[in-house]
Parts: C-alpha cells; sequence; structure tokens
C-alpha cells in the first residue's frame, strides 16, 4: 500500500511540476518511447530525455529534492563533484544554485554522455566541466552494466545480475580531488549503481576528508551493505543519516557530512549514524 501512496503522490508531483504534464504522464505510462523527446520543468530547465527513467530521475532530483534533504541549499560558490550524471538532472540544478562555483560531471556511458552534454548546453550551464569517464576508489578501467533498455542502470558487478558488461575509463577519486579540487570540495553526489562501495572504501581517507558533505543513492547488493558506508564515514569523522527508498528495499539515499549543519531538515524516515 505504501508503495501505491508514493506512486500516487509522485503523479501529482510530476502534473505540478512539469509543463505539459500531460506529455510527461503519457512518457511515463504509456509505452518505450522510440527517440529522446523534449521536458521543461515549471522551475525553468528544460532537457533531453530517452525513457521513464530520465523523467523520473528529474522528479526525484527537482521536485522531490532529494539530494538536498540534508546537506541543501547548495551554495552560490560551492565546489561540487557529480559522480554518474546522467543525463544531468543533478548537474543543471548544482549548476545553476553555485552561480559562482564549479560543478566537475563524469558520466561514462556514451549514450548518457552525449545526452549529459546536450542538456549542459540546452541549459547554458558554463560552469560545469563533464567527462566522459567513471569515478572509482582507483583508476585504470571498469566493467559496468547497461541494463536492457534502460542505460543509466549500471552498476560495476552487472555479470551478477545478467546485464551486458561494457568497459570504460576510470579515474580514482584521489586523482579527481587532487587534479581539480586540490584545497577542498563542498558536495560530492554519487547515483552510480553500487560503484559507491569502491569509491567510500577503496579512497584513501586524505582524499574522501577533502569533501565537505556527500549525498549518494546507495544499493544494498550482496557482499555489500550501506552500513559499511557508513562506518567508513563515521569513523572519518562525518555524521551520517541514512533512509531507504520508498519502494526498492535494497536502495535508498545516505547524507554524511563534517561538523554542524544547523539547515539541514529533520526527517521521521531519517536513521542518525553519529561520528565515531
Amino acid at each position: 500500500m505504501h508503495k501505491w501512496i508514493y506512486y500516487a503522490m509522485s503523479l501529482v508531483r510530476v502534473v505540478t511540476g512539469f509543463r505539459r504534464p500531460i506529455r510527461v504522464l503519457t512518457i511515463l505510462l504509456g509505452p518505450r518511447l522510440r527517440r529522446p523527446t523534449r521536458v521543461s520543468l515549471r522551475a525553468g530547465p528544460e532537457f533531453l530525455v530517452r525513457s521513464k527513467m530520465d523523467v523520473w530521475c528529474l522528479k526525484e532530483t527537482w521536485l522531490d529534492r532529494f539530494y538536498e534533504r540534508q546537506v541543501g541549499p547548495i551554495g552560490l560558490d560551492w565546489r561540487i563533484i557529480d559522480i554518474g550524471a546522467g543525463i544531468g538532472d543533478f548537474t543543471v540544478l548544482a549548476a545553476q544554485a553555485a552561480l559562482l562555483g564549479t560543478v566537475l560531471a563524469f558520466e561514462p556511458l556514451p549514450d548518457s554522455y552525449r545526452m549529459l552534454a546536450d542538456n549542459l548546453a540546452r541549459n547554458a550551464c558554463s560552469n560545469v566541466h563533464a567527462e566522459a569517464v567513471a569515478v572509482g576508489g582507483h583508476g585504470g578501467s571498469l566493467s559496468i552494466g547497461a541494463a536492457s533498455g534502460d542505460p543509466l542502470q549500471t552498476t560495476a558487478d552487472a555479470s551478477r545480475r545478467g546485464s551486458e558488461v561494457v568497459p570504460v575509463p576510470c579515474v580514482a577519486l584521489e586523482e579527481v580531488i587532487t587534479r581539480l579540487f586540490p584545497e577542498a570540495c563542498d558536495l560530492a553526489k554519487m547515483d552510480c549503481e553500487g560503484a559507491e562501495f569502491d569509491i567510500i572504501l577503496a579512497s584513501p581517507a586524505s582524499a574522501l576528508q577533502k569533501i565537505q558533505r556527500f549525498v549518494l543513492e546507495y544499493h544494498d547488493w550482496p557482499p555489500h551493505d550501506h552500513l559499511m558506508l557508513s562506518d567508513r564515514l563515521t569513523s572519518l569523522g562525518y555524521c551520517v543519516r541514512t533512509t531507504p527508498n520508498a519502494v526498492h528495499g535494497e536502495t535508498g539515499y545516505l547524507y554524511a557530512w563534517k561538523g554542524d549543519l544547523p539547515h539541514a531538515r529533520r526527517h521521521p524516515k531519517l536513521t542518525l549514524h553519529p561520528p565515531r
């Protein structure tokens, strides 16, 4: 029942949050799109989308504000890393909020990267540096999976789920920090379908601790569990909160930050993991 209430509320948000909502509902409830199409939010941005999942990501990022629930609002001069940028739903939001800052966007899948570049240009995001690579705990290459019919759904261990494995170049988080944000990073957002474990668990503490805030979607696929992420970050002095996905029990959101965030919103379904 809870799942269907969530879906019903989401459709209401789509109707009130998108321009031409009937067209957007048709994408969500109708057959698979044959070609990319444009959708616009009432807040202003316009995006090229290719699937139901693209629209759903826009709904979660722009209307639900999942990535800002504990660490927002984004500061005007923030330095931000977007790992798993997809079509640019969060990248555009961050770029428009941090007008005097810089956003680094990483998206390894070629089709997604092309749409990311298109959506950045479409929304005149001049403060974004985008790269067509994955980010991990180590550099080199990474095998990710393109789930059938929806290339946004990827995982570093896709072979276990029967998905096609695609090799992509990978840069270490430590290198990203050293090369592009050597002093500090205000926010790192991750939606990388399982690669968050390699990034958080394998990156050196010196690199992680240059990041003031983390927001990520976690994916609990054995042997990995989001408590492993919480334990690593709390051991480094971060305060961590987690909340499960409203529909899928194996996924959820994790928020981590250093020090006090007086603007952080309290949410009854968030679980607090205090720093050690």
